[in-house]
């Protein structure tokens, strides 16, 4: 699930029109997986902005195998820049949507929200250090890691803290990127898939490709 930030600030510098850039090559780094028989992911994609209400958390794209409908989201169906910074509001109503498609997917070992923001929270409750995230503490145990973009975010500011924080508590990643080059590399590895050489111990390969340790 790919999380945009779409607040009044990613018009800035054309912050918006570089995140779908990104977004695009990381699809097409799936495609890249899919075509070498690596992948088969399902994508979808959500938007946040406007005012401090669940109506500006928006799903532009519900959970499909179609990449090529991913792309043409990302080319031309991302609203424009908007208002405030719902983070709070769409962290909550991201978990609670990945969680009702994994719970019957027993053979999906891993959801991932990939957040890209390019600010702090400014709406709702504080996300540290007070776990407003109440499933946080529980994401570890589960299927849900959050790989979190800091977009031009000031190192050591509070914006960075609170997606370091969002990243570590379910196990996932935070990358920084001051710049549109920083960001498409970042979408390329959230979405690489490693795949080990294989040597003469087959079982312990296929251990590391699984995730069985």
């Amino acid at each position: 699930m790919f999380l945009i930030d779409i607040s009044g600030s990613m018009e800035d510098n054309d912050k918006l029109g570089k995140a779908k850039s990104a977004g695009l090559d990381g699809i097409g780094e799936m495609q890249e997986n899919r075509r070498r028989g690596q992948d088969n992911s399902v994508v979808s994609v959500w938007t946040f902005g406007g005012e401090c209400s669940p109506q500006d958390v928006r799903e532009i794209l519900p959970f499909t195998k179609n990449l090529s409908q991913a792309e043409t989201i990302f080319r031309t169906k991302i609203p424009k820049p908007t208002g405030a910074t719902p983070l709070f509001t769409a962290i909550n109503l991201s978990v609670d949507r990945m969680t009702d498609y994994l719970a019957p997917r027993a053979a999906i070992s891993e959801g991932r929200i990939v957040v890209l923001t390019d600010g702090v929270n400014t709406c709702d409750d504080q996300i540290r250090p007070r776990g407003v995230y109440s499933q946080s503490q529980t994401i570890i145990y589960q299927r849900i890691k959050f790989y979190c973009i800091g977009f031009d975010i000031e190192p050591g500011s509070q914006a960075e803290r609170d997606l370091q924080y969002l990243a570590s508590s379910s196990g996932g990643k935070y990358f920084p990127a001051r710049d549109s080059q920083q960001l498409r590399r970042v979408f390329q590895k959230v979405v690489r898939v490693y795949q080990p050489k294989v040597s003469g111990n087959e079982s312990g390969t296929q251990s590391i490709v699984k995730r069985d340790f």
